[in-house]
């Protein structure tokens, strides 16, 4: 049956696909004069056939070498975008083809076939050439979040009040920094200038709350100079992040996977953070002091109150 559900899978791809392309094709026949040349099926059927292959290869010498590279990134990026872009446009085609035959229909049953010659094929047209706008918005979206877009950062401010704080700590900055996912990034100025950002806020205390790296140490290797200008007046802090316990790979051993774990805790102190597994520390300002807690990947409830209480201890 498996075998049966794969190449219906692949039979409804194929005929997805060539929907699409007939769709496109249409849009740029009708838009541009040089767009009926053979070029057109050369570049959409290669696209579709090599972006893939691509991906996967990638993807794999990631998982084969532990470290980020940019053709697999890239084509990463490329397949999303082209995935997500092809979802919209098929679905105004779908919609639109839908309406289309039901008028059609319609026309047919209450005015004859004489009804049929109306502005059926012009109204598909300026829906084919919406379709084609409106699916390259997640296009543009996906590439400019993959070169610019991560390098775009937000600051947000909250201000927290609490009846039971020390009045030593009113007015206390806290800063929190959260999945940096190292194996994502590919411009050190980008980087620096999230750096900068964050010291420009003087905080008080800097929290780094997990996802150091995608999957693998090595991947934080070449951005620990610079995580170490982070600064903060009392005490930096950090937790695991679901990402940096090497779960999503397959590893040789289970030594290697330990190796592994135990060099990104090591990144953790190059970088003059402090990690917290299932720990508190004591945080005293004026005589006065707050509890810091910092606790592992939590999984269920039993566990979440389990941990939470052993930081005590």
């Amino acid at each position: 049956m498996s075998i049966i559900y794969l190449i219906l899978t692949i039979l409804l791809i194929l005929y997805a696909e060539n929907y699409i392309y007939g769709g496109l094709r249409q849009v740029l026949e009708n838009s541009f004069d040089w767009a009926d040349k053979l070029w057109l099926p050369l570049t959409y059927w290669g696209i579709t056939i090599l972006l893939p292959i691509l991906t996967v290869a990638g993807v794999y010498f990631y998982f084969k070498t532990h470290q980020p590279n940019f053709f697999g990134k890239w084509a990463l990026s490329l397949f999303l975008a082209v995935i997500v872009s092809k979802v919209v446009f098929l679905l105004f085609l779908l919609v639109g083809d839908t309406v289309r035959l039901i008028e059609a229909g319609w026309t047919s049953i209450a005015l004859g076939a004489s009804g049929l010659k109306g502005d059926i094929p012009g109204r598909r047209m300026f829906l084919l050439q919406s379709a084609a706008v409106v699916a390259l918005v997640p296009f543009v979206s996906f590439i400019y979040g993959a070169t610019k877009g991560k390098y775009r950062y937000q600051v947000f401010k909250y201000v927290l009040k609490f009846k039971d704080l020390p009045k030593s700590f009113d007015g206390y900055k806290i800063l929190q920094i959260s999945d940096i996912h190292s194996g994502s990034f590919d411009d050190k100025n980008g980087v620096e200038k999230g750096i900068d950002l964050i010291n420009e806020r003087e905080a008080d205390l800097v929290l780094f709350t997990g996802d150091l790296v995608n999957t693998y140490a090595s991947e934080f290797e070449p951005w620990k100079d610079i995580f170490k200008q982070i600064k903060a007046k009392d005490a930096k802090y950090s937790i695991l992040g679901n990402h940096d316990y090497g779960d999503y790979a397959r590893w040789s051993t289970q030594e290697a996977k330990e190796e592994n774990f135990n060099d990104l805790i090591k990144c953790h102190r190059e970088i003059d953070f402090t990690l917290l597994r299932n720990q508190s520390v004591k945080i005293e300002r004026g005589g006065e002091s707050i509890r810091l807690i910092g606790v592992e990947k939590l999984g269920y409830a039993i566990c979440q109150i389990w941990r939470f209480r052993s930081c005590f201890n």
